[in-house]
């Protein structure tokens, strides 16, 4: 059997049918079940082996030293899978399978069956070699010596390695609350979940992706015969590649420069009136919650006088000291507090009033704001696998404001599964930090700006981190509005209002790009008639 490297150079090099369709035939069972386990409809599967295999013929090139592409089509075929997956489809599997988890989450005996919509999930969490050993062996039916010349190894260390990434998956299972008896057969549960492609699509598969192979770019080739050249030969190439768009940019360079100036100009006017705002917004909400701390004190005050008159005195809580330089006020209080979390240039951070009522150190302020940028940066990549474009409704286009705008739609899957995880790792973060006392009050203070709890699925307009799947529509923005209005719309109800252009997520920022240029330019200023 010739290796998917040598085929993958016969069709890069020679343009040779032969080779794909060889590519085709060889891994079409793979990836089509692949699919079928994902989306569970057998033409929406269809679809995406087609999909799978049109992406390796434009991709060949960069796949040439790939012994075996095995693993890197399982991992395409989920990939195209979860991007395909339309809402209802996601809505009618995740009820089935949370039926299904509560009825079998305390068994003792749990259906093998049960467990193959979860197989992907569990290989994903495999090392890639371990991922590749059982994808050769249980959905290619490869044998061991075969699995062993892949991986560099004998037959006998190929069978070792298959089992202990059996065991892994087994383990998957158990830490995700499958009670499974000792014995289960991993084994029998891999090889139930492989299908055979139906007749017909291996045939619509190699036509696709010969069809898409034809446009595959010069760049694509000339950097398929670069790695193969000899180094020098190979470095002369790359610099000379790396060079030609410096000819063309110098071209450009000066009437760039020249906008560039005027833009950077535009900005920080714009930046500096935005700290005065900033600066006066984090002074009114201090001063506010001054104001709110010394009323409840003099409430304390004035309900001791009572006491004290009809003779039911308390000991004092808390005592004043003129000598310090603090007032201790009661820890609730501080739950009060406003949002911590601030946004600027595209970048998270905490305000002034958390660290100074929590008497954080510098390093502590700034480890829990490298920890939050983390955390919204894990956000932003989550958000952008669960987002697609879609068609307005006739409800998000009657709610325009006026006859010639334009309204774009999004679709946001269900991500509080996967929130939950990266939640928990940040929150883990900062207890370590603050300990767990500060850590309780802190955390209260992200409450508006992202959900802290597991069922809080509640929604504002300072919400930056939403978990549960819902629309969103924008609308085309008036020249200089410095934000784009939205929609957010859920089963049980929808809110309204202004987004910020910085906290535009990049999920959607690269299908409102135009818009935001637009609302950033100057408004055009009004001339009096005379």
């Amino acid at each position: 059997m010739s290796p998917d490297s040598e085929l993958v150079r016969a069709y890069v090099a020679e343009g040779s049918e032969a080779a794909f369709r060889t590519l085709v035939t060889r891994h079409a069972n793979l990836v089509y079940a692949t699919a079928l386990r994902q989306v569970g409809d057998s033409g929406i599967a269809e679809e995406i082996t087609q999909n799978v295999f049109i992406a390796l013929s434009k991709k060949a090139p960069r796949l040439a030293r790939v012994q075996t592409l095995a693993g890197w089509l399982h991992r395409t075929a989920i990939l195209e899978s979860k991007a395909r997956i339309r809402s209802e489809l996601r809505r009618r599997t995740r009820e089935q399978t949370a039926a299904a988890l509560a009825e079998v989450e305390h068994q003792e005996d749990i259906s093998l069956e049960l467990l193959v919509p979860l197989v992907d999930e569990a290989l994903l969490d495999l090392r890639e070699s371990d991922r590749l050993a059982l994808v050769l062996r249980f959905f290619e039916n490869r044998s061991l010596r075969e699995v062993g010349g892949v991986l560099g190894v004998d037959e006998d260390a190929a069978r070792k390695r298959i089992s202990r990434a059996l065991i892994r998956v087994m383990n998957f299972f158990q830490q995700r609350g499958f009670n499974l008896p000792l014995g289960t057969g991993m084994a029998v549960v891999l090889t139930s979940s492989a299908q055979a492609a139906p007749a017909g699509l291996v045939t619509a598969s190699i036509n696709a992706g010969l069809a898409a192979g034809k446009t595959t770019s010069g760049v694509g080739l000339l950097l398929f015969h670069l790695m193969n050249m000899g180094t020098k030969k190979a470095v002369i190439g790359c610099l000379l590649l790396a060079a030609a768009p410096l000819f063309w940019q110098s071209h450009l360079e000066a009437r760039l420069n020249q906008e560039q100036l005027g833009l950077e100009s535009e900005s920080a006017a714009t930046d500096r009136q935005l700290e005065v705002v900033e600066t006066r917004l984090r002074e009114v909400t201090a001063t506010s919650s001054l104001l709110q701390m010394k009323v409840q004190s003099a409430e304390a005050h004035l309900a001791t006088l009572n006491a004290q008159r009809t003779g039911k005195v308390q000991a004092p809580v808390y005592q004043w000291d003129d000598n310090s330089p603090y007032m201790r006020v009661p820890k609730q209080m501080l739950n009060e507090l406003p949002s911590s979390v601030t946004f600027r240039n595209g970048k998270v951070g905490i305000n002034d009033i958390a660290p100074e009522f929590l008497q954080m150190t510098q390093e502590q302020r700034h480890t829990i704001e490298v920890a939050l940028q983390d955390f919204h940066e894990a956000y932003q990549n989550l958000l952008a696998n669960n987002v697609r474009r879609v068609e307005p409704t006739e409800a998000e286009i009657r709610r325009k404001s006026r006859g010639g705008q334009e309204v774009r739609a999004f679709e946001i899957g269900s991500m509080k599964g996967e929130l939950f995880q990266l939640r928990e790792g940040f929150f883990g973060e900062l207890q370590t930090i603050l300990g767990a006392d500060r850590f309780q009050l802190f955390r209260s203070t992200l409450q508006q700006w992202m959900p802290i709890y597991e069922k809080d699925t509640g929604v504002s307009s300072s919400r930056g981190i939403v978990s549960f799947e819902h629309r969103r529509a924008f609308y085309e923005p008036p020249i200089g509005n410095g934000s784009l209005n939205y929609v957010l719309t859920r089963d049980n109800g929808s809110m309204s209002g202004p987004m910020f252009l910085d906290e535009i997520p990049r999920a959607f920022a690269s299908e409102l790009q135009d818009w935001i240029e637009l609302a950033r330019q100057a408004a055009p200023k009004e001339t009096s008639a005379r």
